[in-house]
């Protein structure tokens, strides 16, 4: 084997594991970098690493059943950062011009199969509240 053939040969496998880790990434968080119900679904938060996560879960169903009562009972639940970048106001908070308090958005997976997400506001000094939309 050549040495332009080996080189090809190594271009070719490095290229396949990056498209596979690609993969298995999109495998494990499949809402990520989508939007459920307006809400920009960024990073996954591991409830282990929150210390909010109770309250947090508490908050966003409680805004799950004002928004949609008599949803289908709740089967999962995933917490993410919400990815205000991905809003059409990126360009103001990229320049600091736009300061959005952190959210936490929780994506259920319901009986029937649908999924929802609401979110958690957390903007300071008035403490945190469950959201059933998002905006900016």
């Amino acid at each position: 084997m050549g040495r332009a053939t080996r080189l090809l040969f190594i271009a070719c496998a490095v290229a396949t594991l990056l498209i596979g880790a690609e993969a298995v990434h999109r495998l494990l968080n499949p809402f990520e970098g989508t939007f459920v119900d307006s809400f920009p679904i960024g990073e996954p938060i591991a409830c282990v690493s929150n210390s909010r996560c109770d309250e947090d879960l508490a908050l966003a169903t409680s805004a799950l059943d004002r928004r949609d009562p008599g949803h289908a009972p709740i089967v999962e639940t995933r917490l993410f950062q919400a990815d205000a970048r991905m809003t059409s106001h990126r360009d103001e908070i990229d320049k600091g011009l736009l300061l959005i308090p952190p959210v936490t958005v929780v994506v259920f997976k319901l009986a029937d199969g649908s999924t929802r997400a609401t979110g958690v506001a957390c903007p300071g000094v008035a403490g945190c509240a469950g959201i059933a939309s998002y905006f900016p």
